[in-house]
Parts: C-alpha cells; structure tokens; sequence
C-alpha cells in the first residue's frame, strides 16, 4: 500500500491569516501537508521531503527590519515553490529582483490576466481574465533573473512570475479565498507540478456520545442545575422598556419581574420579548445585546 504521507506538501507560515486556508484547499484536493513555522531550519525541511512548498503571505513587509525570511537555499531544493503575496516578495528580494514599498495599496478584488499558459496557468488561455483578491502594501518592480511574467494586473506588471526550469511561481494574489473563484484550478495546477497522486482521504471524525448520565437526565426531563438556576436558565425578560432604571427589577437572579410566555414545550417563546433587561445577570444565561 502506498504511504501517502510521502506525497507532502509543506506550507511554511509566514504569519497570514490565510495560512490555515491554503491547507484546507490543498486538503480539499486529496493532498497531505502540514503547516510549518517560517522559522523551521533548512535542514529540517530538506528532512521533511515535501513533494512541494507553498510560502504564505504576511503582514510585514519583506522589506522591513525584521522580516521574517527564509534560507535562499530553500529555492535550490529542486522541488516546485508557489510564493503566495509575501511570499513572491520574498523571493524577489531573496533572488535578486527588487520591490517597490511605495506602491499604491490593494486590499479587495482585482482583475488578473493570463499571459502565459504555464505552471499554475498551463490549464488557462493566454488572454483569461481571473477575478482575484489582493491584499498587499508592497509590490515586485523587477523580478530575479530567469524569472518572467506569465499574468500582470493594471497595477502591476509583475503579478505573477515563474522561472519555468525551476518550478518556482510567485504570484501576488490570493488563491485560497472564496473571492478567487478559480483559485482552486491553480492550486490544483500547482499541485500536478508536484507530481502527487491526489489520492488523500480524511478519516471521517467519530461521532462522540454523550456521558450516559448526561442522556439519563434528557431521557428522564432531569437536569443537572439546582431549580432556581434551572428556572433562571428560562427565564427571560418580558420588559419592553429600554433602561435599566425604567424596568421594575425585582429579583438580582431574573433581572425584573417580568416573565417570558412559554410554548407548549416549556420554553420561552422567541416572540414573547422585544429587548432583554438591561439588568439581567449572568445567571440568567441572558445579557443584553
């Protein structure tokens, strides 16, 4: 049986809020991989044998003191690498090509087109137009040397680039979320790239029962809180005034002497009340919006 943890994909984690959603589409795709800090050595990298690498994005600058980097070294590994926004930034300045911290911000939608139907475009026509997100400060002026465009934007000429020898991609975008709607087609396109058999599965997770003594008590109607915090839990506020000093508190437990109407099962119906009390405590399960 073929061990299908041997067709890894690495992620290293520069710090996105999207990192979590690169992994979820390459999982969608039926491919392993795991998720790693930026921080991780080259040699536990080389030790790790991915079948590919993806850079994620991240709100620092490549530019700026401090930023998170990466061994160039990695780009000689000889496995395909997808830089995703920080992460082409990153391998400009890593390899020699420049950016440009000046740049006009993009934060939301944008058109990309395709000039070249290689790598992660090989499934696209020269000419597509993609619906992309973008969320990015910096941009890359001059990509490194043996790298070209192979898709371009109207505010960058550089939104995507490859050096096809090596199967390395930058692209600027991101392809993760749901406002590229074609974004799965180029992780996919990456993945084949890495040469891996999409043959992952999740285990299904099992279901868990609850406790026997927790199914006796809803078998039974008991419950497991004293009866007043059994009442208080169903009890909400009928008062339709919208302060606290106007409402005829009675009680510190319920909030005020109102009581919600109950349905036929027991509960409070969801029309019997149009604002909480302005009183109503922690007890009561219930605070105000």
């Amino acid at each position: 049986m073929m061990d299908l943890h041997a067709e890894k994909i690495l992620i290293l984690d520069f710090g996105s809020q999207y990192t979590q959603l690169i992994a979820r589409r390459v999982r969608e795709l039926h491919v392993y991989c795991e998720i790693h800090p930026c921080t991780t050595p080259l040699a536990a990298i080389k030790g790790f044998a991915p079948k590919g690498i993806i850079l994620s994005g991240s709100p620092s600058s490549a530019e700026a003191p401090g930023a998170p980097l990466v061994d160039a070294e990695l780009f000689e590994m000889g496995v395909p690498i997808l830089g995703v926004c920080y992460g082409l930034q990153l391998m400009a300045k890593l390899l020699g090509g420049k950016i440009d911290r000046t740049a006009h911000r993009e934060y939301g939608s944008a058109k990309v087109e395709v000039t070249e139907s290689k790598g992660i475009f090989r499934h696209l026509q020269v000419g597509t137009e993609l619906d992309v997100w973008m969320s990015h400060g910096d941009k890359v002026s001059a990509p490194p040397q043996g790298f070209h465009t192979i898709a371009r934007s109207s505010n960058s000429p550089f939104c995507a680039v490859a050096n096809t020898e090596k199967r390395i991609y930058g692209i600027q975008f991101h392809p993760e979320v749901a406002h590229t709607p074609r974004g799965r087609e180029l992780y996919q396109a990456f993945l084949e790239e890495c040469g891996v058999s999409f043959s992952f599965r999740m285990a299904p997770s099992p279901k868990k029962r609850a406790p026997r003594s927790a199914r006796r008590s809803a078998t039974n109607g008991s419950s497991a809180l004293s009866p007043a915090a059994s009442t208080a839990r169903w009890s909400r506020c009928s008062c339709t005034r919208r302060s606290a000093s106007s409402c005829s508190a009675s009680s510190s437990t319920t909030g005020c002497s109102g009581r919600a109407k109950r349905s036929r099962s027991g509960r409070p119906s969801p029309t019997a009340f149009t604002f909480p009390c302005a009183r109503s405590t922690p007890e009561t399960g219930f605070s105000r919006p």
